[in-house]
């Protein structure tokens, strides 16, 4: 799936419509700047923004996904291909992100652990206010990057119950403080009650979602 080729096309669409970016993103309840961003190729419209933005531009979905107008004979033919090309993109972005801030926990964990180290074999010639401050800034800075972690995994993931196959998206605080087990946590499903073992759904959620908010 081309993104620059469907930047183009929803750009030349939209201004097909005599919209600007500004107008469109007024009718999406979006910013402009999420419509510059379709538009120079830097991302692909959110699944749940498809039939809207399609109904602002008066486009059939598949034309939308392949980047150009296409004959009906054509549109049929890469309907499913298109949303599940799209679907497998949007997934790997999540999973790209969520990598890059378990990467920034794992490091500021390490600059800690190597400040605490110095304010030990230093511990002489530090004065007390640098340790504190040194022990304040990085152990603040270690928490920060935690709760913006879980913050983030918060709105990109949903959980898959692993007992009754629920897709679910849990409250911020019972993410925060459910155990973790590699990828997986340990969370309360909200459909059949239990406290099991759910996995993380990188997709959309499915037909089953429940949402806990």
């Amino acid at each position: 799936m081309d993104q620059i080729q469907i930047g183009k096309f929803i750009a030349s669409e939209r201004k097909a419509h005599s919209l600007t970016q500004q107008q469109l993103a007024d009718m999406l309840n979006i910013s402009n700047k999420t419509v510059s961003k379709w538009e120079c190729g830097k991302g692909l419209p959110d699944v749940s923004m498809l039939r809207p933005l399609c109904q602002a531009l008066e486009l059939d979905l598949n034309e939308l996904l392949a980047g150009e107008h296409l004959d009906a004979s054509v549109r049929q033919k890469q309907a499913e291909e298109n949303v599940l090309r799209l679907l497998a993109e949007q997934k790997a972005q999540k999973h790209s992100k969520m990598r890059l801030l378990y990467g920034a926990v794992v490091m500021s964990a390490l600059s800690m652990v190597i400040v605490i180290v110095l304010i030990g074999v230093y511990t002489e010639i530090i004065p007390v206010p640098v340790k504190v401050f040194l022990a304040a800034f990085f152990g603040g800075t270690m928490g920060l990057t935690i709760f913006l972690m879980l913050y983030q995994e918060h709105a990109l993931l949903h959980y898959r119950c692993t007992k009754c196959d629920t897709v679910f998206a849990p409250r911020l605080l019972p993410l925060m403080l459910a155990p973790r087990r590699v990828r997986s946590r340990w969370l309360k499903c909200p459909h059949c009650g239990k406290i099991v073992r759910c996995e993380p759904e990188y997709g959309e959620s499915s037909q089953n979602s429940v949402s806990c908010s």
